[in-house]
């Protein structure tokens, strides 16, 4: 659902690449939210503008309050690549301390995110959200029909890409370490639509009842973060494996770097920090 992925378009810098780049998608970003928020909800021109106020104190609070925790994890991180054999347990503590930040994340976005919420609770406002939720996840509906190996190189393609960012031109063994990740998780994409379009029902339902700004800020974590509360329960162990899954595989990746490659890692990674640092003072 759209709207839940607020924190994760705020946070989407981790994932591009090139210290200038960061800066600039990173300016970029404020359109990015109002774009992706202003497809789901139904807005007057008032609304607009009060959007736009919102997402300017988003971005100011991740800006000063959770860039410098990433600047911190990206310093310490460089360190343990430079203090080469990157050991398997480094690896993991590293995707536990991310967790972290991207929970931090959700949970510092949701008063934000309620303040927006809070004027979207009457019927047609609900419909229009509902009618927009039904079309994106049509559309997802749509690319699973995509034939499994067109939906495993699309996938390959665009982790390649980003892993190329960080580390440089990818061996034949990292590339196949991401063939074989895909053709994994290709087999749990429906599960995870159908997990997202129930998550997406419990919003609308929770909507429904007209809840205060308050009570919508403290639901958003919740649903995000702790969703086998108010979805399937099965959904716990379903999320519990996907990240086992993903560290298994950054485990696997982390240690077969390269000394270019290490070296490339290390850069990137103390240029992210660097830029972080001077946005966020």
């Amino acid at each position: 659902m759209g709207l839940n992925r607020i924190w994760i378009i705020v946070i989407f810098a981790l994932a591009v690449g090139g210290c200038s780049r960061f800066k600039l998608l990173y300016s970029f970003s404020g359109e990015a939210i109002e774009s992706e928020v202003g497809y789901f909800l139904d807005l007057n021109e008032d609304e607009q503008t009060a959007l736009e106020a919102k997402v300017v104190d988003l971005l100011d609070w991740h800006r000063f309050q959770m860039l410098p925790r990433y600047a911190d994890f990206l310093r310490r991180t460089a360190e343990e690549v430079d203090a080469w054999p990157l050991e398997e347990a480094t690896v993991r503590q590293a995707v536990g301390d991310l967790r972290q930040l991207l929970r931090a994340t959700m949970e510092g976005a949701s008063p934000f995110i309620a303040d927006v919420l809070v004027h979207h609770t009457n019927p047609k406002k609900l419909d229009h959200l509902r009618s927009r939720m039904a079309e994106r996840n049509a559309e997802r509906r749509r690319a699973l029909e995509e034939p499994l190996d067109v939906r495993i190189e699309s996938k390959m393609e665009s982790a390649i890409s980003r892993f190329e960012r960080f580390f440089g031109e990818l061996t034949p063994q990292q590339t196949a370490s991401v063939r074989r990740y895909f053709e994994e998780r290709e087999k749990t994409s429906a599960a995870w639509l159908n997990f997202r379009e129930e998550r997406g029902r419990v919003l609308l339902a929770f909507l429904n009842n007209r809840p205060g700004r308050d009570e919508i800020a403290q639901f958003m974590p919740v649903l995000m973060l702790r969703s086998a509360q108010v979805i399937d329960p099965t959904y716990k162990q379903f999320s519990d494996d996907w990240w086992a899954r993903v560290t298994d595989w950054m485990v696997e990746i982390s240690v077969s770097l390269t000394p270019v490659q290490r070296r490339t890692f290390s850069e990137v990674l103390r240029n992210y920090e660097t830029d972080m640092i001077e946005l966020s003072s």
